[in-house]
């Protein structure tokens, strides 16, 4: 299947897909979860087709909302926080917000993602994919 993404290409399965397909769902029809999905008339995340495209409907989702690259993957792509003590307290505080307001998306081994402006790599959270 051909996979044209508007942000980002990745390596590796999502292994939570179906719960942040559901939950993004939940979250569309509740109008006050998330500023960035007032007034979308069609699913924020398809539903349907690949994970990759969920996941770049989600980030391509953010930002045309006015979030910049570097800052939306970082808001669904989040790194192994809880138990790091080098991470400074206010990137623990934009981790703990973020794991109120969004699900992480977790399993691909790499993702890459570029939008004429940036460019960015994640890798996997918890360093099990040869692509660290």
């Amino acid at each position: 299947m051909a996979q044209p993404f508007r942000a980002l290409a990745h390596n590796g399965e999502i292994n939570t897909i179906v719960g942040n397909r559901l939950t993004a769902a939940r979250r569309q029809r509740d109008h006050g979860a998330l500023p960035e999905l007032a007034g979308l008339d069609m699913p924020a995340v398809s539903l349907e087709g690949s994970d990759s495209r969920s996941l770049d409907d989600q980030i391509s989702l953010l930002v045309s909302h006015g979030f910049s690259l570097p800052h939306a993957p970082a808001r669904v792509l989040r790194r192994a926080w809880e138990h790091d003590r080098s991470i400074r307290a206010e990137e623990r505080a934009f981790e703990q917000y973020q794991a109120c307001v969004s699900d992480s998306w977790e399993g691909p081994a790499a993702i890459a993602m570029a939008d004429g402006r940036w460019v960015g790599l994640v890798v996997d959270r918890s360093g099990f994919r040869p692509a660290r």
